[in-house]
């Protein structure tokens, strides 16, 4: 690996990612939580049937529940360091 380390590129969590950035996650980084959420509600909501639209729906609710269990999990050690 010699070289690698001062590469600015492999420091970028995208250097290590075997698989490609679905649309949803794109969208979430670029606009946010709340904005993909009403974006992809709004999507769904217009084109119910859209096997597309249920997908990117499925998955950004998903992202968002995995998302929540982490920061639970991040708050709990923190509570947990403060009753130390």
């Amino acid at each position: 690996m010699a070289g690698i380390e001062g590469r600015e590129d492999y420091q970028r969590p995208e250097y290590h990612r075997s698989a490609p950035v679905d649309p949803v996650e794109k969208l979430v980084e670029q606009v946010g939580w709340e904005d993909a959420l009403d974006q992809i509600n709004a999507n769904l909501e217009q084109h119910p049937d859209d096997q597309e639209a249920r997908r990117r729906a499925t998955l950004i609710v998903k992202l968002h529940d995995e998302n929540e269990k982490v920061k639970l999990i991040k708050v709990k050690l923190i509570k947990d360091k403060l009753q130390h």
